[in-house]
């Protein structure tokens, strides 16, 4: 990804490099069942943006500056209990894991193959976490 400023400004979106879904590995989405509904916080943000609303583009520009600061300052915390658990449920088998963005789930790497992948289904089970395959589907020509 590429978010060049004047790309930005000119077309309104950054640059995306599509990658063959074929070179990625098998990745897993590990799901609560009773996530934080981030939508109520972001559902209009993206159509003020694409508007050209000032007010969420400097909004924006300072969360990018502030984000390393909010990281050190907020901690763990900010990043809720739930969201940790299915991380270090993910890790405690030694998956690599990674937050979605949107609460309440994670994506999970398994570099071990299917023996690991089954340890990290039964450990996020007795966690009371859903774990899928995700089905990665071949880039269109609206994302780049």
């Amino acid at each position: 990804m590429d978010f060049d400023r004047t790309r930005m400004k000119r077309r309104g979106h950054g640059k995306y490099e599509p990658l063959p879904p074929q070179l990625l590995p098998r990745l897993w989405l590990v799901l609560a069942d009773n996530p934080s509904d981030s939508g109520r916080v972001h559902s209009d943000v993206k159509r003020r943006w694409v508007e050209g609303d000032p007010e969420v583009h400097e909004k924006m520009a300072l969360l990018a500056a502030c984000a390393e600061e909010g990281r050190e300052l907020f901690g763990d915390a900010a990043l809720g209990d739930l969201n940790l658990r299915m991380i270090n449920a993910a890790r405690s088998v030694g998956a690599a894991a990674k937050f979605t963005g949107s609460g309440g789930a994670i994506v999970a790497f398994c570099p071990m193959g299917e023996e690991q992948e089954v340890l990290l289904q039964d450990i996020c089970a007795a966690e009371g976490f859903t774990v899928v395959e995700v089905q990665v589907a071949p880039p269109t020509s609206e994302q780049g």
